[in-house]
C-alpha cells in the first residue's frame, strides 16, 4: 500500500505556501516527515512511501497519483533518496503544470529548513530552488562557473522556437545529451523567435561573446548564413549528426582526431564487464552498474542523478540492441565504460529489446575513445559479436582489438 500523510491546511495563507514532499522507498520519508513536522510546531512536509518490492516505473507512476491530490498552485519541492526518482519532478509539471525542484538528498536538517522556509516564512519557489541549488554545489566545483564561461565563448549552438521555452527547451535538453555523448563540450542557449528584444538583437548580443555554431528549431531563420537545421531532423536523429559534424569544424582542439592516442583499452577495464547479466529492468541494471563504479572510486555519488536526468531527456541505443546511459563528466573521477551482455534481452523504454548495456563515465578529454566506441558499436558485425560473446576476454576483445 502507499500511504502519505495528508497536509494539515489550517488558513488561506498556508494554502498557497510552495508544499515540500519527502519520497523514499520504505517508510523513512514518512516518518521523516513526522519528525520534522513535530519540532517545527507545524506540518511543513509531506510524507511518500514507495514499497521496497515496487518497480522503479510503477512506484513512480503511483507516487504521481499521490501527489496529484496535493494543492500546490505555487510549487513543489521533492527531497528523494534514489537517482532512479529523479523524474517524478519532471512527470508532475508535465501533467499537473505544477513547478517543481527535485533535490537528491533526504535528511532531517534539510527538511528542516526547507519545510521551514515555505511554511512558515512563505518565501517563494525561487528563492527555495536558488537555495537548494547552492546547497547542492560541489564545493569542489567552485571555479566550475568561470570554466562554463570561458568555453561558452568559443562555440554554442542556438535552440529556436516561439518563445524559446517549450520546444527550444526541450531541444536544448536533447541536444546537449547527444552532443556530450560524442565527447564535446558545446553549449546549447535556447532563444525565442518572439524575444523581447527581437530575435536577431538576441543572437548579435549572443555573438559578442560566443560563436554560434549552427541554429537548431521549429522556425526557419537566415541570420548570418549560419546553418538551420529543422527541429523535425534532429527527433528523427540524422540531424545530430550534422550539428556534431558542425560543432568540429574548424576547430583542432574539439575535433574527433584518428591520430588520438586515447586507447579503449585504457578505459574498458575488465572488472567492469558482464557477460551473463540478470537484468531485471532497466532502472535495476542502471543502478547496479552504476553502484560498482561509485563503490570503486570512479564516479561521485551524484553521477547517479545525471543518468537518470539525461535518461528522462531521451534514450540512446545503438542498432536497436545497445543502450548507452551516461552521466555528467563533472560527476566522474576516473574515466570508464562498463558493459553488460544481458542474460536475456530487456524492455528499454517501451521502445527497445536491450541485451547488451554500455554504461559510459567519461571526462571531457576522452573524444578519441568516445570515437572509437561509436565506431564499434555502429558496426553490425561487432554488435552480433557481442551478442555471441561468452567471457568476459570475448567482450574485451571486441573492443580493444
Amino acid at each position: 500500500a502507499y500511504y502519505i500523510n495528508k497536509f494539515c491546511i489550517k488558513d488561506d495563507k498556508v494554502k498557497e505556501n510552495v508544499k515540500v514532499l519527502i519520497v523514499t522507498h520504505g517508510k523513512v520519508g514518512i516518518e521523516m516527515a513526522n519528525v520534522v513536522n513535530n519540532l517545527m510546531g507545524v506540518e511543513c512536509t509531506i510524507g511518500l512511501e514507495i514499497p521496497l518490492e515496487s518497480s522503479s516505473s510503477e512506484g513512480i507512476e503511483k507516487c504521481i497519483s499521490q501527489i496529484s491530490s496535493i494543492n500546490a498552485p505555487n510549487g513543489l519541492i521533492i527531497l528523494i533518496d534514489m537517482g532512479s526518482l529523479v523524474i517524478i519532478g519532471n512527470e508532475v509539471e508535465k501533467r499537473f503544470k505544477i513547478k517543481t525542484k527535485t533535490i537528491s538528498r533526504v535528511d532531517t536538517l534539510l527538511a528542516m529548513e526547507i519545510g521551514k522556509m515555505a511554511a512558515i516564512e512563505s518565501k517563494k519557489f525561487e528563492d527555495i530552488s536558488d537555495y537548494c541549488d547552492k546547497i547542492n554545489k560541489n564545493p569542489s566545483d567552485e571555479n566550475k562557473d568561470q570554466y562554463i564561461e570561458k568555453e561558452e565563448r568559443e562555440k554554442v549552438v542556438i535552440s529556436l522556437c516561439l518563445s524559446g521555452h517549450g520546444n527550444a527547451k526541450n531541444l536544448k535538453q536533447l541536444l546537449d545529451s547527444s552532443i556530450s555523448t560524442r565527447g564535446l563540450d558545446i553549449n546549447v542557449i535556447p532563444v525565442g523567435f518572439l524575444d523581447e528584444i527581437g530575435v536577431e538583437n538576441r543572437l548579435e548580443e549572443i555573438e559578442k561573446t560566443k560563436k554560434i555554431v549552427c541554429i537548431v528549431g521549429t522556425i526557419g531563420i537566415n541570420y548570418k548564413n549560419i546553418p538551420y537545421i529543422n527541429y523535425r531532423k534532429v527527433l528523427s536523429g540524422y540531424g545530430i549528426e550534422e550539428v556534431v559534424n558542425l560543432c568540429c569544424q574548424e576547430d583542432d582542439d574539439l575535433k574527433l582526431s584518428e591520430t588520438s592516442e586515447g586507447r579503449l583499452s585504457d578505459i574498458i577495464l575488465e572488472e567492469f564487464i558482464y557477460e551473463n547479466f540478470e537484468g531485471i529492468s532497466k532502472e535495476y541494471v542502471i543502478d547496479s552498474m552504476v553502484a560498482r563504479l561509485q563503490e570503486k572510486g570512479y564516479v561521485d555519488s551524484r553521477f547517479i542523478l545525471s543518468v537518470y536526468k539525461r535518461e528522462s531527456m531521451g534514450t540512446l541505443v545503438f542498432k536497436s540492441k545497445v543502450a548507452i546511459p551516461h552521466g555528467l563528466p563533472e560527476n566522474v573521477k576516473k574515466p570508464v565504460i562498463s558493459i553488460a551482455k544481458l542474460s536475456k534481452p530487456i524492455v528499454w523504454d517501451n521502445e527497445f529489446m536491450v541485451d547488451c548495456v554500455a554504461l559510459i563515465a567519461i571526462k571531457e578529454n576522452n573524444q578519441a575513445e568516445m570515437k572509437k566506441l561509436f565506431k564499434i558499436l555502429g558496426d553490425d558485425d561487432k554488435i552480433e559479436q557481442i551478442s555471441k560473446a561468452t567471457s568476459k576476454k570475448e567482450i574485451m576483445d571486441i573492443f580493444v582489438d
